[in-house]
């Protein structure tokens, strides 16, 4: 997880909200920051009800920033 999805993750914890990301590897695990790391993204997609996504625009990352069908509520 980058220096952004931290920042929104944090925020979140402050909700009350349970935090699952997926990334490249894994973070350290830390007692003040409990977020729980997903191995695929499909399988967080299966779980999350919110999803927010921080990463540069790719080709080969274009499917994740359009919507679609089965992600009605997409906002790129």
């Amino acid at each position: 997880m980058g220096g952004i999805g931290q920042v929104v993750a944090r925020r979140m914890l402050g909700w009350d909200m349970k935090v699952i990301y997926h990334n490249r590897r894994e973070i350290s695990p830390r007692p003040d920051f409990p977020c729980e790391y997903k191995a695929t993204l499909d399988e967080l997609l299966r779980e999350a009800d919110v999803v927010s996504l921080h990463m540069p625009v790719r080709p080969d990352r274009r499917r994740l920033h359009a919507p679609s069908a089965d992600r009605p509520g997409l906002c790129p």
